[in-house]
């Protein structure tokens, strides 16, 4: 599939599919590239190495430290809003080889809607439940003034 030598192949896919932009492809590969490397695979990429739980807490955790609280911002500019995105783009990049997969088939988890950006802004949100909070007296609300 592979058409001009100067381009890398992530900028292959992006121009291949329009779906995604290219550093939505870039951050899913290196994502995984890391992921796996953590989990001492070493060698090359096999998602199928991962549990869906492995891939997307993986994925979660890189969002978060590369972006911290924008994360769910980005990559809701990158047009990635469910985990089924996140499949897909893994797709994308096996197509061109870049990502080996064992069975396209194992892809089924990937057809849920979990919210992306529910799940990165969770570490951030507080419970009301949980703040212990009085409003502050003002002298001007006193009666006796």
């Amino acid at each position: 599939m592979r058409s001009n030598v100067s381009e890398s192949p992530l900028d292959l896919v992006a121009k291949h599919y329009k779906m995604f932009p290219l550093s939505a492809y870039c951050f899913v590969y290196e994502t995984l590239r890391k992921t796996l490397t953590e989990l001492q695979r070493n060698d090359r990429p096999y998602t199928s190495d991962l549990s869906p739980n492995q891939l997307m807490e993986g994925f979660a955790q890189q969002a978060l430290q590369s972006y911290g609280p924008y994360a769910a911002y980005v990559l809701k500019k990158w047009k990635m809003n469910t985990f089924k995105d996140l499949g897909t783009i893994l797709l994308h990049l096996s197509e061109f080889e870049m990502v080996q997969l064992k069975d396209t088939e194992q892809f089924d988890h990937f057809n849920n809607d979990i919210n992306l950006e529910k799940l990165l802004l969770k570490p951030f949100l507080i419970e009301a439940k949980k703040l212990k909070f009085s409003a502050p007296e003002f002298d001007c609300l006193r009666k006796n003034m």
